[in-house]
């Protein structure tokens, strides 16, 4: 009865591979009752024993079956919430046989069965099952036929039931992700489902679930972005980017996660945010305020630089590449990001160990920011094609 509670449940448009694949159903005829116990340890789909568990539910599982099933539990908290839920729903099995004991519980189920049918009527689904005799139980009082047909149709629509929960007890399917990414030279605005506000800089992807967004409000940066995060207590906002988490409830703030950076850096324009590693738990984490700037390394340890200057991480967000003593290197792997350009620069620049301070427009043309750079650090700019080196003999960065 109960293979055939579970080949009901699938329907006749799946054919024996896919029951095999999504249910756990052993070879040959899914009503067939006679398996030996070679079926039952194959009939495992994902980890989860379906033979046993419906056996369980139905109230039909060996001690030899139980003690299979106490083992596969362990100690692991989703299995034994599995067990516990099927065990609740196996008692809708045995309420045929409890009911088969007094004409007031029989009563009880007609009417229980009328509402059923109303309901069925309404447009639930009805479910073809096979019926199960019931012998009465007391030998002086003779049970009506309709009776033990409505118990046996309580019994299928129990096991009905237990195989419906055990089909929406497997784990779930990775969910599917959307993608959105900038070119080089592009920056990129979008509202996300929650009502949230994204940014994303030049050369940058943003990952997150297609369905389902607003409940799981997780993302996956890969560059730079800025987010306005819609206020929500319940389902806190996280931001994962290289080894790095970003949680806030309602706040905003900038993340910079590019490849080729030696830290992941999170500047907090508004409100307060949690920085900790990939592996941190939930609601831990260097607690971050507005204007502060945090640091994560590739090893996982972060600074804190409280009252931080944050035009040079939030300033981009608003049209302007702000630098402040930056690394000539940074500044132009930032430029070649923003133009889609390959620039070079002069070895002995490289040598010099140059800072830049300046603002730089990436909605003015190339050459113009190129020719800026270039004088401020005493070089000429010299371009063929897309490619461009700053070459010539440097001097100090000017403030």
């Amino acid at each position: 009865m109960i293979w055939h509670g579970v080949r009901t449940l699938l329907g006749p448009g799946r054919g024996a591979a896919s029951r095999g694949a999504d249910v756990g159903v052993g070879r040959g005829d899914p009503c067939h009752d006679g398996r030996d116990d070679d079926d039952e340890s194959e009939s495992m789909t994902d980890g989860y024993p379906w033979e046993l568990l419906v056996r369980y539910g139905a109230g039909d599982a060996t001690p030899d079956e139980m003690a299979r099933l106490a083992s596969w539990r362990g100690d692991d908290a989703e299995r034994s919430r599995v067990l516990r839920r099927v065990g609740r729903l196996g008692e809708l099995s045995r309420v045929a046989d409890a009911a088969r004991h007094t004409d007031a519980a029989w009563e009880r189920l007609h009417h229980r069965m009328e509402r059923v049918a109303m309901t069925a009527e309404g447009g639930a689904r009805v479910l073809s099952v096979r019926r199960r005799r019931f012998e009465a139980t007391m030998p002086t009082t003779r049970t009506p036929a309709w009776r033990g047909r409505l118990a046996a149709g309580i019994a299928a629509a129990a096991l009905a039931a237990i195989s419906l929960a055990l089909w929406t007890l497997r784990p779930a399917r990775p969910a599917t992700m959307r993608e959105v990414a900038s070119r080089r030279g592009e920056r990129i605005e979008l509202g996300l489902p929650d009502g949230s506000h994204v940014v994303l800089g030049a050369d940058s992807r943003l990952r997150f679930a297609a369905t389902g967004f607003a409940r799981s409000r997780t993302l996956y940066l890969d560059g730079q972005g800025y987010f306005a995060v819609a206020h929500d207590t319940r389902h806190p906002f996280i931001v994962h980017a290289r080894g790095a988490a970003v949680q806030a409830v309602g706040t905003a703030f900038g993340v910079r996660a590019y490849g080729d950076d030696s830290t992941v850096s999170v500047a907090v324009a508004h409100g307060r945010v949690l920085l900790r590693g990939d592996a941190g738990a939930s609601g831990s984490g260097t607690v971050l305020d507005r204007g502060d700037l945090g640091q994560m390394d590739l090893a996982g340890r972060a600074t804190v630089r409280r009252g931080a200057n944050l035009d040079p991480y939030l300033g981009w967000v608003h049209g302007r590449l702000i630098y402040d003593m930056a690394p000539v290197e940074d500044v132009v792997r930032d430029l070649e990001r923003w133009y889609d350009l390959s620039i070079h620069i002069d070895a002995a620049a490289k040598r010099a160990d140059l800072r830049v301070n300046m603002t730089i427009d990436p909605t003015q043309p190339a050459p113009v920011s190129l020719q800026r750079l270039a004088e401020v650090l005493n070089l000429r700019v010299v371009q063929t094609g897309e490619t461009v080196e700053l070459a010539g003999h440097p001097a100090s960065a000017s403030p």
